[in-house]
C-alpha cells in the first residue's frame, strides 16, 4: 500500500511539473522592422521567432503569428492548420471575442473564441443568447434562416435590428407575408404541420407555420363494428362508416365444412368475416329457393282464380 502511495505521489509531481512547463512565461526579445515588415528577435541580430508566439505587448500577454518560414509578423485574416484567426492589422495581436470588420463589401460580425482566437461557425451560445455564424465564412447571419433541426429543414429568425443584431428569436413573430408564426422556445425552430397548444389555446399550423381553419386529424382508428374515428389534438373527432374492400377467402369451404371470407377496411384496417357455406348446404339452399318459387307461383294462380270467380258471380 505504501509503495502504491509513493507511485501516485511521484505521478502527481510529474503532472505538476508538466503543467508548470505548459504555463511558461511569454518569450522575450525585440521587435525589429525590416523592409516594411515586423520581426521579433530573441536577441539583436539573432534569430527571429516563427509560428505562434505569446509576447508581452502594452502590458499584456498577447498572441502573434509569425511566418513559419521568414518570421515576418502576420496581420488580418490568417488560416493556420485549417482554422481562421484574425490578427489586428495595426499591431498583429490576435483578436478574441466579437469582431466587426468589412467582408465582401459589407460590415459583418464574427466571433473569435475567447481563449484560442479560432473563428467560430454554426450555432453560438453567448450571454444567454443564441447566434448563428455562417458555416462557410463565419459571418453572423441575420433575418430568416433555413437550417436542419432534428433531421428536418426548419425556419429560424435572427434579429436584424442593430441593438440586438443576430439574436435568435422565440415566440410569436410576423413573417414576410404578414402572417404570424410561432418560434419554439428553446430551439427557436418555427412550428409547422400540426396542432399546438400555445398560451392555453390550440393553433392549427400548416407547412408555412400559418394558423389555418379546420383540424389536423391523426390516422383512422376502429371505433366499432360499423365505423372508425380519427382525432384532432384539440379534442375534435370525425366519424365515418367503414370502407370495406372486396374481401379475400381466408378459409375455403368444403363439401361439409363452412369457409370464411374476410373483409378489411381500407382506411382503418378493421376486419369483418362472412361465412361461406359448405357445398352441400349451398345445394340445399338453391333447391329450397327453387321450391319456394314454385309454391309462390301456384299461390298466385290460385289467388287469380278466386278473384276471377268472384268477378263472375257479381
Amino acid at each position: 500500500m505504501k509503495r502504491l502511495m509513493r507511485v501516485i505521489a511521484v505521478a502527481m509531481l510529474m503532472a505538476l511539473a508538466l503543467s508548470t512547463a505548459a504555463l511558461a512565461a511569454p518569450v522575450s526579445g525585440t521587435w525589429v522592422e525590416e523592409s516594411g515588415g515586423w520581426y521579433f528577435y530573441d536577441t539583436p541580430g539573432g534569430t527571429p521567432y516563427k509560428g505562434w508566439q505569446e509576447i508581452e505587448y502594452n502590458g499584456q500577454n498577447r498572441w502573434f503569428y509569425l511566418d513559419p518560414t521568414t518570421g515576418e509578423m502576420q496581420t488580418d485574416w490568417q488560416q493556420v492548420d485549417g482554422t481562421w484567426y484574425y490578427l489586428n492589422p495595426a499591431d498583429g495581436a490576435m483578436i478574441t471575442g466579437w469582431l466587426k470588420v468589412e467582408y465582401e463589401g459589407n460590415q459583418r460580425w464574427f466571433y473569435l473564441d475567447a481563449t484560442s482566437g479560432a473563428m467560430q461557425t454554426g450555432w453560438l451560445e453567448y450571454n444567454n443568447n443564441r447566434y448563428y455564424l455562417d458555416p462557410n465564412n463565419g459571418g453572423m447571419i441575420t433575418g430568416w434562416l433555413l437550417e436542419k433541426y432534428q433531421g428536418e429543414d426548419r425556419w429560424f429568425y435572427l434579429e436584424q435590428s442593430s441593438a440586438e443584431e443576430g439574436i435568435m428569436r422565440t415566440g410569436w413573430k410576423e413573417d414576410a407575408s404578414g402572417a404570424w408564426v410561432y418560434l419554439e422556445p428553446g430551439s427557436g425552430a418555427m412550428l409547422v404541420n400540426g396542432v399546438y397548444k400555445i398560451d392555453d389555446a390550440f393553433y392549427h399550423l400548416d407547412e408555412n407555420g400559418h394558423d389555418v381553419d379546420g383540424h389536423f386529424y391523426g390516422t383512422w382508428q376502429k371505433k366499432d363494428e360499423t365505423s372508425h374515428v380519427r382525432l384532432c389534438e384539440c379534442g375534435a373527432e370525425e366519424v365515418k362508416s367503414h370502407s370495406w374492400n372486396e374481401g379475400i377467402v381466408t378459409k375455403s369451404a368444403t363439401d361439409t365444412v363452412d369457409g370464411v371470407k374476410t373483409f378489411t377496411c381500407t382506411e382503418c384496417g378493421a376486419t369483418k368475416s362472412e361465412t361461406i357455406l359448405a357445398t352441400t348446404k349451398q345445394s340445399a339452399v338453391k333447391t329450397g329457393d327453387g321450391q319456394s318459387i314454385v309454391v309462390y307461383a301456384l299461390l298466385c294462380l290460385a289467388m287469380l282464380a278466386v278473384v276471377s270467380r268472384f268477378s263472375f258471380l257479381k
